[in-house]
Parts: structure tokens; sequence; C-alpha cells
């Protein structure tokens, strides 16, 4: 069987009965997939179950759950549940492979990479077998947590640059109180939040006062999220002060929020300076709202 590139989807059994070799690359996706006929070109698989039989003149790429090799082929890159490379095959150059379970009694001429926590070769490999293991569970939970940290960041900036922009008057009336009384509110911010959070726990208990205590926990995230956009302005604004920078708002924001996300990182000292400028971001807010209760509560007129 003689044909140009061969894309087969579902499952896939190529007979020997019949096909002399397929020529060019084939392309198979499916549950069950057995490959039986040589072919002069790549292959690339994925399936469930991946028996490769028959020579193949490039290279393979196969996923699946469970990947069995015979036969020769040029490379290979497999990843899978278990990867068993028999003693039929032939590899004439590298090979990786990653999964579960990897097997090696064939030959390997070039160098064999290994990602796995269970291997057993005891086939032939002519250049170097190199073993890694597989990310821990602890590993890749700490990879996920800096990715969503990262992406969290990127919110609470864009965030700050929208209440800036869109709602400048109430931003900055909170920002003046940052830069007045500094440590006192700092040290009362501290305390109103340590207050905050057990009334609401308190009222979060009662059946009556839960529904409370879903509104104020909205505004008091909320508030423990923006305390600390207002210091990263009031930070940023007063670094370019001190330089004699003449810049807009935005960019102050943004120099006080990078460096502010720098300085939080710094072991131990980073609690510490992140609950310093919660607190006098939080202790800011409540002055704000303090001072200007009449004017929030007036009625419509």
């Amino acid at each position: 069987m003689h044909s140009a590139d061969l894309v087969f989807q579902g499952g896939l059994e190529t007979q020997k009965t019949g096909i002399v070799c397929i020529t060019g690359d084939v392309f198979c996706a499916g549950g069950t997939i057995s490959i039986n006929a040589p072919i002069k070109g790549d292959l690339l698989v994925a399936g469930g179950q991946i028996t490769v039989n028959a020579d193949v003149e490039g290279k393979i790429i196969a996923a699946g759950g469970i990947i069995d090799l015979n036969g020769k082929m040029e490379k290979l890159i497999a990843a899978g549940g278990t990867v068993t490379i028999h003693s039929t095959a032939l590899i004439q150059k590298y090979a990786f492979a990653a999964g579960g379970t990897i097997s090696n009694a064939g030959e390997i001429r070039e160098d064999f990479h290994v990602a796995t926590e269970r291997f057993q070769n005891t086939g032939k490999v002519g250049g170097t077998v190199k073993i890694e293991k597989p990310p821990s569970f602890a590993e890749e939970f700490r990879l996920g947590l800096g990715i969503l940290s990262i992406l969290w960041k990127i919110g609470l900036l864009i965030l700050g640059l929208i209440f800036i922009r869109e709602f400048g008057a109430l931003f900055f009336t909170i920002e003046k109180e940052v830069r007045e009384s500094t440590i006192k509110k700092t040290v009362l911010g501290f305390i109103f939040i340590i207050v905050a959070a057990v009334l609401i726990l308190l009222l979060a208990i009662t059946i009556v006062g839960s529904a409370i205590a879903a509104v104020l926990g909205t505004f008091f995230v909320v508030a423990l999220m923006v305390a600390g956009l207002i210091v990263s302005y009031t930070l940023g604004d007063w670094i370019l002060e001190k330089l004699k920078v003449k810049s807009g708002d935005l960019a102050a924001f943004i120099l006080g929020f990078i460096i502010l996300c720098v300085l939080f990182i710094i072991p131990y000292a980073g609690a510490v300076i992140r609950v310093v400028v919660v607190s006098l971001g939080f202790g800011a807010i409540s002055y704000a709202v303090k001072n200007n209760w009449k004017t929030i509560t007036a009625p419509k007129a």
C-alpha cells in the first residue's frame, strides 16, 4: 500500500496481508492501535494501548496508557503509563521515554533519557543512560501555587490600575489617610483586622448573623485586597518624589506595586512587610470611612 501522509482516527490495525508498506507519515489516534506494516516516514500515535510491531524508518512519537515497541526505528519519544521496548526493537539514534514504568530490553545506539520512578534496563545502550525522577506531587503543587501567585499579582495590578483610573476620587481619599499618622494607623489597622475577623466569625456561626457575616466578609476581603494597592501607590509616589522624577499616577502605582512584590518574597522579612503594608492600608480605609461616614450614610436627596 503506497500513499501520502495518512491520518487514522479511532481503532486502527494495519494488517500485514495485502499491505507492503506505508509511504509517508502516519498520524493515529484511538483506543487500541496496532501497527503491523512497515512505515517509510514518521509515526505519531496516541491511544490507550499502542503496539508497534513493524519497522518505522523515521521517528516514533507516542503517547498512551500502554506502549509496546518492537522493530526498527530512527528515534523514539514516548510518554505513557507503561513504556516497554522489547528485545526485537532497535533504535538507531536516541530515545526519550517518560512514564510510570519504563522497560528496555532492546538496543538503543545513542543516549537514552528516562523520566520515571520505575526503570528496568536489560538491553543495550550505546550512549549514556540519563535517569530523571518526575516531579513529585509536592513539587507540582508548589509549581502550581507559583503560577497561581503570578496570575494573582497580575490581576491585582490590573485591579489597581482600574481603581485609580475609574474611581480616582475614592482612591486618593483613602491614599491621603496613608500619609497622615502612618505608625498610628498601622497599629490600629492591625487591631481592626483582628477585631473584624473575630466579629465576622462569631456572626457566621449564628443562623441570624450568617447573612450579615457574608456581606461583612465580602467587604473585609475586598478591603484587605485594596489595602496593599493603596500603599503601593504611596510608596511609588514617594520614591519618585525623592528621585525628583515627574510621572503620572499609574506609573507611580506600578513602581510601588513591583517594589512591594519583590519585598514580599524576602524570607521572614517579607511576611512582616506584608503585615505592615496590609495593616497600614486597612487602617487608612477605616479612617477614610470614619471621616466620611456622614456623606456615605446621607439619605438620597
